[in-house]
Formats: C-alpha cells, structure tokens, sequence
C-alpha cells in the first residue's frame, strides 16, 4: 500500500544518506561489500588493506548506521 511504500523510501533515504556520511575508507568499504557483495579479500586488495582491516570497518560500518537508524527512531529485528 501507500504508506508502506513510503516507509520504504524513507527508509531507503536513510540508509543511503547514513554511508554516504560515513568517512572513507569505511564508505566505501561498505558500499563494496553491501551494495555490490564483494568479497573481503578482494576489497582488502582493492583498497591496499589488509582483510582485517576492511573486516574493522565493516564493523565500525555497520556500528555507525544501526546507530543512526535508531537515532533516527527506524527499528529492526
């Protein structure tokens, strides 16, 4: 319906606006491995890091926006 629709757009926005904010390189690691499913090994090699690392910004990642989404009063499960 409408107002799911809506829900859904707003929702897409704020993701979207949420990594767009974060600070590189953890943008676009992010973006690498969630939007395009890349994998942490060819990101590390990608970007000149090592696994581990890119494996600490998608922690810092995905830590910033579950943070802002509930800022934002958006719930998940």
């Amino acid at each position: 319906d409408l107002e799911s629709d809506f829900a859904k757009k707003l929702n897409d926005s704020i993701v979207h606006n949420s990594v767009n904010n974060m600070e590189e390189p953890t943008r676009s690691v992010f973006i690498l491995r969630y939007f395009y499913f890349e994998k942490v090994g060819d990101i590390a090699r990608r970007l000149g890091l090592t696994s581990k690392s890119v494996e600490n910004h998608l922690y810092r990642g995905k830590s910033k926006l579950k943070w802002e989404l509930q800022d934002r009063g958006i719930q998940y499960e």
